[in-house]
């Protein structure tokens, strides 16, 4: 825990002249400078905890295979944390398998030491969390969330040579026999239910193609022509935007993006194409959930003391100057998210989880 100290803005402190108003001035001084001592208890936790991770050896789970957004980030942040926390070593493990599934399953499950974390796909995973997705064996609620070094810019895309060059293609399918072909690395994960919820909610009839093991592979196979649609991060999309080999069909975030001017976001398709206001209210909730990023967490049961140093120490990795400017040479865009953000996030899917469900039946 940060001691910081606060002043209140001068306009707002009057002093009285009377020896009440004195008095009362005093205590309030009292009161102030008591704000800005940081009790002795804090303190030694913080201590305790920084000794504790001096020199030893800690663990990252990447829930997806080499090559992808989820390895990015790790692998970026890996040296700022690294020195944030002290540790002698940090040790990237690829934990692949089920959309992202069988990594989270894992760092659920792990010892609750704080020398294992790891990355999860939070809007994946809360989502196959609700839809009762087989193999799933955690909480997301009860995870020891970090904080995220990034914030979602998620898009669909179309390959070149399919028939959709915009999201009215698409809408044309309603209510006849066509699917359109999508592809995923998983059921549940975030580029499943970033499309598989929007095509529903418009009652666009898909069918996903599952057998992509990350973001590298979604492209590939997209490429290939295995398939017509696909969502993924932006800058997983961006050198094939670029040089034109897909097309943006539309954005899943609340606000349009400046980097793709014109593209639609999927909460302006559903007010154009007037869904019923229960399905927009869906694809609001759903769109402030997708900008969820690369989220780190703890497993449950992670002592204060650590866990309070492990979300200090990843604020101040992410905010670290080499970070920020490395990352943003890679042309990805840094922006941390508390743990308190993420929780806050996580609670309000699962207090519309009913909504949800009939939009992820597989």
């Amino acid at each position: 825990m940060d001691c910081k100290e606060g002043r209140a803005p001068p306009s707002r402190i009057k002093i009285n002249s009377t020896a009440a108003g004195w008095s009362a001035a005093l205590r309030i001084a009292a009161a102030l400078g008591a704000a800005l001592i940081c009790t002795p208890g804090v303190a030694r936790a913080d201590q305790s905890a920084q000794a504790f991770y001096k020199g030893k050896v800690l663990t990252v789970i990447v829930p997806y295979g080499a090559a992808g957004g989820y390895e990015y980030w790790a692998a970026a942040l890996k040296p700022y944390l690294q020195k944030a926390l002290g540790v002698s070593q940090i040790n990237l493990v690829n934990k692949t398998g089920g959309g992202g599934v069988v990594g989270a399953n894992y760092l659920y499950h792990a010892k609750p030491d704080g020398l294992t974390i790891g990355e999860v796909n939070g809007i994946g995973a809360v989502f196959a969390q609700i839809a009762k997705k087989p193999g799933v064996e955690f909480d997301m609620t009860k995870f020891d969330w970090i904080g995220a070094p990034n914030v979602e810019t998620t898009v669909t895309v179309a390959r070149l040579g399919s028939p959709y060059k915009s999201f009215a293609d698409l809408w044309k399918l309603r209510g006849g026999a066509k699917k359109v072909i999508c592809l995923s690395a998983g059921y549940g994960g975030s580029n499943y239910v970033g499309t598989a919820i929007p095509l529903s909610a418009f009652g666009i009839p898909y069918r996903m193609l599952l057998a992509y093991q990350g973001s590298s592979a979604v492209k590939a196979g997209l490429l290939r022509g295995d398939g017509d649609v696909a969502t993924q991060g932006y800058p997983v999309f961006r050198p094939l935007l670029e040089s034109s080999s897909v097309i943006p069909l539309y954005f899943s975030d609340p606000t349009p993006f400046a980097g793709l001017p014109g593209v639609p976001t999927i909460v302006q398709l559903a007010k154009q194409y007037a869904l019923p206001k229960a399905n927009q209210k869906t694809i609001e909730i759903f769109a402030r959930a997708v900008a969820m990023g690369k989220d780190w967490t703890a497993p449950p049961g992670v002592s204060a003391d650590r866990l309070a140093f492990l979300r200090k120490a990843f604020r101040n990795a992410v905010h670290d100057k080499g970070f920020v400017e490395a990352v943003k040479k890679a042309d990805r865009v840094p922006a941390y998210r508390s743990s308190g953000s993420l929780m806050r996030t996580i609670t309000d899917v699962n207090a519309d989880a009913s909504d949800f469900a009939p939009f992820l039946k597989h």
